[in-house]
């Protein structure tokens, strides 16, 4: 498959996952107490960030916006724990036809930034991988990180993810 081709995939599923969230009920938050976005910041100078709303909002390398980036979304109406939110995601994605054979690592658990996250890495056969993170951020909200990169793109600029991620555990 042609890297373009790659691209523009990894770009189409890391948006499919973040906005649709495989289609669990979800509503637009209005305003804010608090901030968990507050934080972040791309984590050096070939990054850049963009708010999408007020409860999204994207970090991606400037030279490849669609080969690697970062979403992170508050997702409320979630009255079950990050953990329980984070296997239901899990799950709708192993039924879905575009994952077909992809390695569906199981949901753990991992300390980032002082802050107990939920994670599950998704590793498909198209050369896309993705590590989708959340934790509960009040009693009917998860905030969900989302990693997407392609090929070797995906261990390069991990370290950047986790310091997107450490800052988005000091938010709130």
């Amino acid at each position: 498959m042609a890297r373009k081709s790659l691209v523009s995939k990894a770009l189409l599923v890391g948006s499919f996952f973040l906005i649709s969230f495989l289609a669990l009920p979800m509503k637009v938050l209005e305003a804010r107490a608090m901030n968990p976005f507050s934080q972040v910041k791309p984590p050096n100078a070939d990054w850049k960030l963009r708010k999408v709303s007020d409860t999204e909002i994207e970090v991606f390398l400037k030279s490849q916006p669609k080969t690697v980036n970062l979403g992170l979304k508050i997702m409320d109406g979630v009255p079950v724990g990050s953990q329980n939110f984070l296997d239901q995601v899990r799950s709708k994605g192993m039924e879905d036809p575009d994952t077909k054979g992809a390695e569906f690592g199981l949901v753990r658990s991992q300390e980032v930034g002082g802050k107990t996250w939920d994670y599950f890495i998704l590793k498909r056969k198209d050369e896309i991988d993705q590590e989708f993170w959340t934790r509960k951020i009040s009693a009917d909200e998860v905030l969900m990180v989302l990693y997407t990169a392609v090929g070797a793109y995906y261990d390069q600029y991990h370290p950047e993810f986790l310091k997107v991620l450490e800052q988005a555990a000091k938010g709130d």
